[in-house]
């Protein structure tokens, strides 16, 4: 009896005006596929189309030998408990801009996000509105990823 009911619902739900929609089943889609994050990145433009590719922090990005960092410090950039862990050119590229330009946590934090060439520097492909980690991660010089390791 069950079954015939949410079978009923069924075939009311995916008929609008008489067609039938043979992709929903209800409000779910019948072969559900992983989503995919990258699309949202579709329609925002590439951070290189919208930079001067000639400011110096653009420059210095190209280099920098990223996969060299990256082969040499992936033992160090690991995950911590239940997080996935943070590429190793935010990592190495949020220090670098951190001493560079002599800033704290929390204007390092507030001039990456309103800073294009920041993230185009940290491996960004697209501007960010939001941190890609937990501000509370960054604690240099305390206990954050920096000091612990």
């Amino acid at each position: 009896m069950a079954g015939e009911i949410i079978s009923e619902r069924r075939a009311k739900s995916n008929r609008i005006g008489g067609r039938h929609h043979p992709g929903f089943a209800g409000d779910f889609p019948r072969n559900p596929q992983p989503r995919d994050d990258r699309q949202k990145d579709l329609l925002r433009p590439a951070l290189e189309e919208v930079i001067d590719l000639g400011y110096p922090l653009v420059r210095l990005a190209r280099e920098i030998d990223w996969e060299f960092l990256d082969r040499r410090f992936s033992s160090v950039c690991t995950a911590g408990d239940g997080r996935p862990p943070l590429p190793t050119r935010l990592v190495a590229g949020l220090l670098i801009l951190k001493h560079m330009h002599s800033l704290s946590d929390e204007a390092l934090c507030a001039r990456w996000l309103e800073n294009p060439y920041y993230q185009f520097f940290c491996g960004e492909l697209s501007f960010c509105h939001r941190l890609p980690f937990d501000r509370s991660s960054l604690i240099i010089g305390g206990s954050g990823w920096a000091r612990s390791r």
